[in-house]
């Protein structure tokens, strides 16, 4: 299921064709200034493609993003990890991109440099998966947090032909889990959203099969797919996040995006047809 709250209203939009589907509560006309969305599922923009219309392609739009971590005693008591090593996170990291490029999928394989970082938080196999490939617009990270709660930010460009973003954090210690938005589109019907934020749920890579925090290596052979971790999934009494009594795991995290109020013109220099990346026009 998908809820959505208006918190600000500004210019109005048209109801997504596909709203029915997901249960999107909020009027014919509405606004997407400030947004709240809480996801049970960390790739519903993917499969949802609501608001065809493009943003403008030939302008840079730049966007913050805060990642909030809640990983505590006091919502997830059962086996919470107080030394060697205590919660924290690894470091964020994210990708803008166009709608063909994929950072992960759930119900999909873990690549390897996406099975590396879940489970150790390691990024140079999955820098390795990024490059060169099609539609991959922007590369950036944040610093790790150091404990269960925190917060980090980075700084990520977009266009109109790369309006989706993608990011993960490996969750520390855990044996291949992680937090993750997939391909979320910042460009709603011709306008780029102001401010949203995003409740996220830990999601399991597929690779290991432990279900504590600190369970020792144990492949999970075949590999599995990605899926999202509930109160009540994996339905094992040892698990970390096991709590039947609960509907829903109390959020563990939320990404928010704050859009910057002034837009690069992308003015392309050198050889005709040469590419235009947004760091290449910020050095200019």
């Amino acid at each position: 299921t998908l809820s959505v709250s208006i918190v600000t209203l500004s210019s109005s939009h048209r109801l997504p064709p596909d709203a029915a589907k997901v249960k999107m509560f909020f009027p014919t006309l509405l606004t997407l200034s400030s947004v709240f969305i809480s996801s049970a599922l960390a790739s519903y923009s993917t499969r949802v493609p609501y608001f065809d219309i493009p943003c403008q392609p030939d302008k840079l739009t730049a966007y913050k993003v805060i990642l909030h971590t809640f990983w505590t005693r006091d919502r997830f008591p059962k086996h919470f990890p107080e030394w060697r090593p205590p919660a924290q996170w690894s470091k964020l990291i994210g990708r803008s991109h166009s709608h063909d490029f994929v950072l992960f999928r759930l119900g999909a394989e873990a690549s390897p440099g996406l099975r590396t970082f879940a489970e150790s938080g390691k990024a140079d196999a999955l820098q390795e998966d990024s490059q060169g490939r099609y539609g991959l617009f922007d590369i950036f990270s944040a610093p790790p947090i150091a404990s269960g709660t925190g917060r980090t930010e980075s700084q990520f460009f977009v266009d109109g032909n790369h309006s989706r973003v993608s990011l993960m954090s490996h969750m520390i210690p855990s044996p291949d889990w992680f937090i993750g938005i997939d391909s979320f589109n910042l460009c709603v019907d011709g306008n780029w959203l102001d401010s949203i934020t995003i409740e996220v749920d830990p999601l399991d890579a597929g690779t290991d099969n432990g279900f504590t925090f600190t369970a020792p290596n144990w492949a999970t052979e075949p590999q599995g797919v990605i899926y999202r971790i509930t109160s009540r999934y994996p339905a094992h009494p040892a698990g970390s996040f096991y709590y039947p009594y609960l509907k829903r795991l109390p959020p563990i995290a939320t990404f928010q995006f704050i859009k910057n109020r002034h837009e690069i013109a992308k003015c392309p220099t050198g050889a005709p047809g040469a590419p235009v990346t947004p760091r290449a026009v910020l050095a200019r």
